[in-house]
Order: C-alpha cells, then structure tokens, then sequence
C-alpha cells in the first residue's frame, strides 16, 4: 500500500512546478486527507522531497516514488482507524521524449514518446509489442522451441570452442530491420569503430597501422554476449527514449538463451571454466549474434571503451582502432617497450566497461616479422598475405590458358563474379597489385 501512496504522491511532484503549499495540498487531495487533517508529516516530507529533487526528475517517476516510499515520515504516519487511504486519483503526466545533453549537431532520432507509438510504428499492437520485447522471460523458458523468437545453432571456431549463432525468426527479424534503419542508423559510433559501420571496413580499420614498429592485437571475449539488456536500455534512454520506450526497445533487440540451449553447448574440446563463463552470460538478457541490430548496437554500447582506449593509446605514443571484437594498436620502439603496464590498463579499463580480454589471442608483431590484422598484410604496406596473393594470380593466368570453368574446382554458380571480388578486395588494399591482377583477368 505504501507503494501505491508513494507513486500517488510521485506524480503529484511530477505534474508541473509547484511551491511548498501547492505540494501539500495535492499530496492531502491524493491521500484522500481533508483540509483539517492533522498531516504534519505530510510537510516535512514535501520539505524534504523538494531538497533531494529542486526540479521534477525527467522521466524517473518510479526512482521519485521509491524515494517517497522509503521518507521515514510517510512510513512513520498514524493513520486513521481503517489503515492507510487508497489513490483517488492518479495525475499521470504526458509521456515526453527526454533531451539529449551534448548531441551533436543533426543528431536525430525518431521520437516514440510512449509504447503505443512505438507499436504503432512497427505496425504491432500493445500486445504484440509486449510478446516480442519479451520482458518477462516467458520465451526464455518455453521448453518448446516453437514458442522462442530466435533459432539456435552452436558453431564450432576455427581456433576452439564454440559460438552461438542466434538468428531472430522471421517476423522479428524484420522488426529488427526496421530499428536499425530507422532508429540506430542516426546514432554516431565512435571514431575508432570500423566494423558495421558505413563507409568503414577492414580497409579503414587497418590503415592506420601500415609500416608501425610495433602491433599488438587484443581480442574482447562473448562481445556480443557482453552487452546485456540493462545496457541496452540505459543506451536508448540516453539518446532520448523514455524509460517505458527504452525497455521495450532493448527487449526486441536482446534475449537471454533458453536452458535447453545452454544444455546443449558441446563439451568436446572446450576449456570447462570458459564454458561456464560463457553460458552465464548468454543465459542473461544480450545481444544475440545473428540479430540485425546486434553489431549497430555492439559499437554504441563500446562506446566509452572505445574513448578510454583510444586516450590510453595516445599516451604511449599509439594509434588504435577496432573491429568488432578485435582491437589493434601500433607505436614505436618506445611503446612496444611499455606494453607490460599497457596491457594490464587495457585489461582493467576493458573490465571496468563491461568487456573481458581473451588473452590467449593477445599477438604482439614486430617489424621484422608478418604483421596481419584481419587477414590484412600491414608490414610496409596494406596487401593480401603472400600465400593468397600467389594463389590468386595462378588461378587467373590458369583461366586465360585453360578456361574459366577447369579452376572452378568449388563449383561455384558464378565463378568469373567470384574471382571479381577477390581481385576488387585486392586492389582495395593495394591499387598497384590490383592493376596487375585485372591485367591477368582481361588476358
């Protein structure tokens, strides 16, 4: 009851600015207490009230009702015989997009004021709206596998252990679709950030360490398992959501794994304690690898790590940059000497953010041998590593002597289409190999 009192009298405060007296008045007309009912209480909490929020809080109507709730006066009050009063009324204030401290210029989103509107744009009703955010776990613990949103299929790495693959179902699939287009595509990623996002790529995310002394390579762990749905609400509140919108929001773009699925993570291979680390993140609320949004949302939520760890690269004299989950530094002789105490600040910054270091994958390069980072030769120059490159130019002199189909040995349904990427994504990285690998093709 004292619950129902509280956000009665939340929403009192919240509906305009008031003086002390206006206060009092509408927590009596909310209580239900006359105007000569003995509320001294009633006072010092509204004194008391108005020190701790000076202005109505934007917004956090429950965060205000929890701190009425606990005011040791409303909980010390004498009442009349009977028990405390019920609400009369409620005064619910119009729901608002929140103001966006900072924002850069043309920095837009779509405003959904409330879930209604939100559904209304995605062409879902309150109820299907509520299914698919799915806020109550109730697809987490379907034991049919009917009734969940996402498909499931554990995959096998190259290097060990297994990944999740969770591709949402179709309708929410395009539900996704439609958020990445038409929300998350209006929120900038940081600067580092070269994967999933447009006009950058693995070409951009390696330029920057062409020809540098030193590159190290650090691989952030479960990434996407990392962001967790709390993360993804507050996300959405800060670019202006409110707090009902931003949850349903983060509960279409995040699930947690089912048991039956976690049951099914194979052991064969796998380092038992990473298992157990791993299924105790996916069986929280997280970004599931195989959803539309989940790589927009990965790069926003990476956000703060990206600008710590690009500051703490600068002073040692680095460049960094990163790629989903791989992040890459390069310096001088100088910084490759202090990598010691850098790589226990970006282990601590990386922990502190929400993120774990895989260190087994930590590769430190120096000059004197091949420096790659996403297949990417950057030594003296970005280029396909030797072997592919080799192998390339063989296929293609072997086409203009034999014909294209005798090196369709994969029985690819449109080779030439193939071999045409492969030498665009090599003149990408380096025009002048490209030229000579077209000259090839056209021979």
């Amino acid at each position: 009851m004292v619950g129902h009192i509280a956000k009665g009298l939340a929403l009192a405060f919240l509906a305009g600015p008031w003086t002390e007296g206006e206060l009092v008045a509408r927590g009596r007309s909310a209580l239900g207490i006359g105007s000569r009912g003995r509320a001294r209480w009633l006072r010092h909490l509204v004194r008391r009230t108005l020190l701790e929020y000076p202005a109505a809080p934007v917004d956090r109507d429950d965060e205000l009702a929890a701190a009425i709730a606990e005011d040791r006066g409303l909980r010390g009050a004498t009442w009349r015989p009977g028990g405390p009063p019920r609400m009369r009324r409620w005064l619910i204030p119009k729901a608002t997009m929140v103001p966006v401290e900072g924002a850069p210029a043309g920095f837009r989103v779509v405003p959904f004021p409330s879930p209604g509107e939100l559904a209304s744009a995605l062409g879902l009703r309150a109820e299907e709206l509520g299914w698919f955010a799915d806020e109550s776990r109730m697809n987490a613990r379907a034991a049919d596998a009917k009734l969940s949103h996402y498909h499931h299929r554990w995959v096998a790495k190259a290097r060990g252990g297994w990944r999740l693959l969770e591709a949402p179902k179709p309708r929410l699939k395009r539900i996704q679709r439609w958020l990445l287009d038409n929300v998350l595509s209006a929120i900038p990623p940081s600067d580092v950030a070269h994967g999933f996002v447009a006009g950058r790529g693995v070409r951009t995310f390696v330029a920057p360490h062409v020809g540098r002394a030193v590159l190290v390579r650090i691989d952030l762990a479960d990434f996407f398992a990392s962001v967790s749905r709390a993360r993804v609400a507050a996300l959405f509140r800060r670019v202006g959501y409110p707090r009902r919108v931003a949850a349903a929001l983060a509960g279409l773009c995040t699930a947690p794994t089912p048991e039956r699925v976690l049951a099914e993570h194979p052991r064969a291979g796998v380092d038992l304690a990473q298992r157990f680390l791993m299924n105790a993140r996916l069986r929280d609320a997280h970004l599931p690898q195989g959803a539309p949004t989940s790589p927009a949302l990965s790069n926003l939520a990476a956000w703060r790590l990206d600008r710590r760890l690009a500051a703490l690269a600068a002073g040692f004299g680095a460049t960094m940059t990163r790629y989903a989950d791989d992040l890459a530094f390069s310096g001088d002789q100088a910084f490759g000497r202090s990598l010691r105490f850098f790589f226990a600040r970006v282990g601590a910054i990386a922990l502190e953010e929400g993120f774990r270091v895989n260190h087994r994958k930590t590769r430190v390069m120096r000059h004197g041998r091949r420096q790659a980072l996403c297949g990417v030769v950057v030594n003296d120059t970005a280029n396909l590593p030797r072997r592919e490159r080799d192998r390339l130019r063989a296929t293609l002199f072997n086409v203009a002597r034999f014909g294209l189909e005798s090196q369709n040995r994969d029985g690819r349904p449109d080779f030439r289409r193939h071999l045409e990427g492969r030498v665009a994504w090599a003149a990408a990285l380096n025009p002048g190999v490209g030229r000579r690998l077209r000259d090839l093709m056209r021979g």
